[in-house]
């Protein structure tokens, strides 16, 4: 009965790790309609805050064009 505990108690942690390592924290602007990664170019001398990209996109927020185009390029030479 212990052992089955803990198995369930191992099991409810990573499961709670990797939901929180798959949100990604975006960078947002008060009054841009985009969001952006945190090392862009568009946003870096700019007043910003962090959310989470399913936040970004809830508020009807898109990606900006140039810092998420980087990263699809990377992930599609790997």
């Amino acid at each position: 009965m212990v052992k089955k505990l803990v198995a369930a108690g191992l099991c409810a942690a990573v499961i709670m790790v990797s939901s929180a390592a798959m949100a990604a924290d975006v960078v947002v602007t008060k009054r841009g309609k985009k969001y952006h990664q945190p090392t862009c170019a568009l946003i870096l001398k700019k007043e910003t805050s962090t959310m989470d990209e399913k936040q970004a996109q809830a508020k009807g927020l898109t990606p900006c064009a140039k810092c998420f185009k980087v990263e699809e390029k990377e992930s599609k030479k790997k």
